[in-house]
């Protein structure tokens, strides 16, 4: 700001001694064009002071603007953060899948029949090379692949 308003005092003095009298008229200038779009009430007429405007424009915009939208999209990426941090990851030890082979006691049940009496959670079926969302009301058939969530998998390994 400081230097700004020394360069178009210099630059403008001489053409515009009313108008630019001393360097507080430049500060006010470098002031409202850097921090706004300017008021009018005074300006460059000389090509040097014209040219320092639009450098002194970018700067203001650099200086501003662009900060401005980088902060924004921290606190974007923080506030999303906090939004899902609710959200708990399920242990890896508790994710398995299983085979509805032939004879299988799965075949036929349906996915919230299943829920209820094995304490088990299905995420995924894979059928026929298709993967199927597990409703409550899909009827698993044999040859299906489950991915499930149980902690009964947690103490299978542990026996082994």
């Amino acid at each position: 700001m400081l230097a700004s308003s020394i360069g178009i005092y210099s630059a403008e003095h001489a053409a515009q001694p009313d108008v630019f009298e001393n360097a507080f008229s430049g500060i006010w200038w470098s002031v409202s064009a850097m921090l706004t779009v300017g008021y009018g009430d005074i300006y460059p007429i000389t090509v040097v002071g014209q040219i320092m405007a639009i450098c002194i424009a970018f700067l203001g915009v650099g200086v501003v603007a662009i900060p401005t939208g980088i902060i924004s999209a921290g606190f974007v990426e923080q506030y999303q953060k906090d939004q899902h941090s609710d959200i708990k990851h399920t242990d890896i030890d508790k994710v398995g899948e299983i085979l509805v082979g032939a004879g299988s006691e799965f075949a036929g049940l349906t996915v919230g029949e299943i829920k209820k009496e094995y304490d088990m959670n299905i995420y995924v079926i894979i059928r026929d090379e298709l993967t199927v969302l597990a409703t409550d009301s899909v009827k698993l058939k044999q040859g299906d692949i489950l991915i499930i969530n149980s902690d009964k998998l947690v103490k299978r390994k542990k026996r082994r």
